[in-house]
Formats: structure tokens, sequence, C-alpha cells
């Protein structure tokens, strides 16, 4: 979405998100740019602009700030779930090995009572 756009969408006017995106540039965020120059937002940034209104809105919070925390948090939150994501599929991972030991196990088992037969 465009700047009009997205400060209609947020009920802001265009020079608030104007000044919003550009504190997040000061801070070595990157939006991306049409080949014209243009600023388009992902649905990710639009939600980053509403955390930020949120936010800054909070008692003792200036938008300058809270910028700065919610790009310290984001990246925080994100290796979270990377990390939880991680450890779910090790946790399948696991599961499978150990199905896998028991079917072994359960062969042998059945093995062993046809020697004892013998």
């Amino acid at each position: 979405m465009k700047i009009n756009e997205v400060a209609a969408l947020l009920g802001v006017t265009s020079s608030a998100l104007k000044k919003y995106y550009l504190l997040f540039e000061k801070n070595n965020y990157k939006f991306t740019r049409t080949k014209q120059g243009q600023l388009i937002f992902s649905d990710y940034e639009i939600e980053l602009f509403r955390k930020l209104i949120n936010l800054k809105n909070e008692p003792g919070n200036t938008v300058e700030k809270s910028v700065e925390i919610l790009l310290n948090k984001e990246p925080q939150k994100n290796k979270e779930l990377d990390l939880k994501q991680l450890m779910i599929q090790q946790g399948l991972q696991l599961n499978i090995i150990l199905e896998s030991i028991n079917e072994m196990d359960n062969k042998i088992k059945k093995l062993n009572k046809k020697v004892d037969k013998l």
C-alpha cells in the first residue's frame, strides 16, 4: 500500500506517517520502494505502524522511544518464534525416531519368539 492509503487506514495524517517511517529508517529499518522510489508498505509494516501508534500513546513514551522499542522487540520475537518452530520440528523428528525404535524392538521380539520355538 502507498503512504496515503496506509495513513487513511491507520487514521493518521500522511505527514505523521512520514515522520514514523523516517524514524524507522533512521534506526536502519529498510522499507520497500518501487523503481521510481515510491514507498510501498507490506501488511507486516502496517501492523508495525499500528503497534507504534498504540505504544507511543502509553504514558512516558515518545514516538522515537516507541520505534526503538519495536525494533528491539521484533527481532527477539522472531528469534523466539524461530526457536519454537525448531523445537517443534526436533520434537517431531524425535517422535519418528522413537516410533522406528519401537517397531524394530517389536520385530526383534517376534524374531526371538520364532527362534525360541525352533
